[in-house]
């Protein structure tokens, strides 16, 4: 153990046409309590005046964070912005920070101070909330909890695929890039990527991270305030090519299930699996997939699970399940 002194923080920020958010999400950056960092703003050829009023927020600063933007030649999405964030960082730790979000005041350092006691942990999570109104400084308090110390791949995959959860009933690790802080090392070298022209990369990148880190720490702290966009990913009803594209998702994290180590990811995600193959238009594709999760359950002697993927999946092959299935969902959402 020993404690790290004058670390560098690069917090990577993705952006396309955000205009009625950017402003306050660089603000954020620039009331942080922790002076030394670096603010990589990736512009993914913004057509609306994101720019300018990202300039504008950075030219009326006058602090010690250092703030850079850089330019894609064209529109590449947000998984090659983060990637060409990533490459550019110069500090020992990164922290992604989506372009509509802000963070509080003290986020990085927050999240830092254990790190910088213990160098064997690689990433840091604190708690995030969805906020409707600008006043975020007030919610920073949260109810009262406790850090969790996780030591071990296995602990760490035990509390998110096992359910464990916060008191507020959320579970404490998220599916998400956002919040965590990492070494940059620990990124590089686990080759945490994301895979361009994918959306819900997130969930992608999640899967090769939980497969990698060996000590995480959670910090009971609300660090993170997320807007939840009409047209985002997660808002009203998921257009068929989202169906599509999220299907190749759990196609390829159940194509690298690997039989002896994997039991608790099968288990975790094999009824997503299955709510996307009864909307998704190229389910027949998906034969590698459900043969490799059925060998995975059956490989943990996960019986029960077993008969479930199996009978379900059988079902499923059949159009007139397919479409009741669809009802079914449809109608539980309307509940």
């Amino acid at each position: 153990m020993k404690e790290e002194t004058n670390a560098k923080v690069s917090i990577v920020i993705p952006m396309y046409n955000v205009s009625d958010y950017i402003g306050n999400c660089v603000k954020s950056v620039t009331k942080q309590t922790y002076p030394n960092i670096e603010c990589i703003i990736v512009n993914d050829c913004s057509t609306d005046d994101s720019v300018a009023k990202c300039e504008s927020v950075i030219s009326s600063y006058k602090g010690p964070i250092q703030f850079r933007i850089l330019q894609h030649e064209h529109n590449r999405g947000v998984s090659a912005a983060r990637n060409t964030g990533t490459e550019a960082v110069t500090g020992q730790f990164i922290y992604y920070l989506d372009s509509d979000d802000v963070i509080s005041n003290e986020c990085i350092e927050k999240l830092l101070a254990p790190m910088l006691k213990d160098e064997t942990i690689e990433v840091v999570q604190g708690r995030s909330i969805l906020f409707k109104s600008k006043d975020y400084d007030n919610l920073s308090k949260g109810p009262d909890m406790q850090p969790v110390d996780l030591v071990g791949r296995d602990l760490i995959q035990e509390e998110f695929y096992d359910s464990h959860k916060w008191p507020t009933g959320h579970r404490h690790i998220v599916v998400y890039t956002i919040n965590k802080l990492m070494r940059i090392d620990f990124v590089r070298n686990n080759r945490l990527k994301y895979k361009e022209g994918q959306l819900w990369e997130d969930v992608l990148w999640f899967f090769y991270m939980i497969n990698s880190v060996n000590h995480m720490y959670l910090v009971p702290d609300l660090t993170y305030f997320y807007c939840k966009r009409p047209n985002s990913i997660t808002t009203g009803t998921i257009p068929q090519k989202e169906i599509i594209e999220s299907g190749r998702v759990y196609n390829e994290i159940a194509n690298h299930l690997i039989p002896e180590k994997n039991g608790r990811q099968a288990k975790y995600m094999y009824k997503a699996f299955l709510n996307n193959y009864a909307r998704n238009p190229e389910y027949k594709q998906f034969k590698p997939a459900v043969k490799n999760i059925r060998k995975t359950l059956e490989a943990n002697h996960f019986k029960k699970d077993v008969v479930i993927f199996t009978v379900t999946e059988f079902l499923l092959r059949f159009k007139v399940f397919r479409t009741l299935f669809r009802l079914t969902e449809k109608f539980l959402r309307k509940k």
